[in-house]
């Protein structure tokens, strides 16, 4: 029978073989599309080269399903569907070529025309289901309120940091924030007023951060900053520029609402995402002991970790 300590490590295996997956398929949705197609082609070529050289009674149709799905999956309906037109006419030409003796000339264009009819519903309908499984991603990974990265797609890109931070032995930072006297809006303005609060929070956050970097809600009125490539002395003016725009913001909004933030440098990786959140959610604490209304910095270094990068890249 299994232990418990033997059950969470396969269920982080298991985690960890679909966290690679999805990276994998992150990374051809990355790929420039042109790139994409000429793989297709080539793949295409390949198939109809295997086919031509085999023997007519061996079938490979369906393998000239694997560029057509490839390209309307990655690139669209419209690259999808001329990949299927060209897979149709390479099967015909490898099928008139392999010398396989029909009852009636035409009934090889008729297979074709069969052929050219099963790519394109395959391409048609692969088309449409990357276009709903990219929709069916980012609403897992949004806030439906504020429109930015929620609780679990921060998770997920904490987690592609922290792995490219332990690769490269680069430091990154995190903040997380908290919004003070926020319950006291929802208690007196009533909750539209608070939503309207916190979409005006995200936006602020947003525009004063780089695209690389990630704002995310966690839930209610907290809030995290994932900077990567970042040691504390930027995040000291990122962070600081962020609280400083945010209350300014807030107040113009009307209400005393401020922020409390706790940043963390991260010199080297943390256990897991739980260690990384709880480590930067102590700091916020410690910012709302000190009044309210003001940052808490510290520098973050795994004490089992072989790597230092020392005071020089705090």
């Amino acid at each position: 029978m299994r232990t418990e300590a033997e059950a969470r490590e396969g269920m982080r295996r298991a985690d960890t073989v679909k966290r690679k997956i999805s990276q994998a398929l992150e990374r051809l949705d990355n790929l420039p599309k042109r790139l994409v197609v000429l793989i297709g082609i080539l793949l295409l070529i390949l198939v109809e080269f295997l086919d031509y050289s085999s023997s007519y009674e061996l079938s490979f149709s369906v393998f000239y399903l694997i560029p057509i799905a490839l390209v309307s999956r990655y690139v669209g309906m419209k690259a999808g569907a001329l990949m299927a037109v060209m897979g149709a006419i390479t099967w015909l030409i490898a099928d008139l070529m392999s010398g396989h003796p029909y009852s009636h000339p035409l009934i090889p264009f008729w297979n074709a025309s069969a052929t050219l009819a099963l790519f394109l519903i395959v391409s048609i309908l692969l088309a449409h289901a990357g276009s709903l499984i990219e929709s069916l991603r980012e609403s897992t990974h949004t806030d439906l309120l504020t429109g930015i990265v929620n609780s679990r797609g921060f998770r997920d890109r904490a987690q592609a940091e922290m792995e490219r931070s332990d690769r490269y032995n680069r430091p990154f930072s995190m903040a997380y924030v908290d919004l003070d006297n926020f319950k006291t809006i929802n208690d007196t303005l009533g909750h539209s007023a608070g939503d309207e609060l916190l979409i005006k929070a995200a936006s602020v956050l947003k525009d004063n951060l780089r695209n690389t970097d990630v704002v995310a809600r966690l839930g209610g009125d907290e809030f995290a900053i994932l900077l990567p490539e970042t040691r504390q002395k930027l995040a000291q003016r990122v962070i600081g520029r962020c609280r400083t725009e945010l209350v300014k913001a807030l107040n113009q909004a009307g209400g005393t609402v401020t922020a409390s933030i706790g940043t963390m440098t991260f010199l080297s990786a943390p256990k897991s995402v739980d260690e990384m959140i709880r480590e930067t959610d102590r700091l916020m604490y410690q910012a709302k002991k000190r009044g309210k209304n003001s940052s808490v910095f510290e520098t973050y270094q795994d004490p089992d970790s072989t790597e230092f990068l020392g005071p020089h890249e705090a």
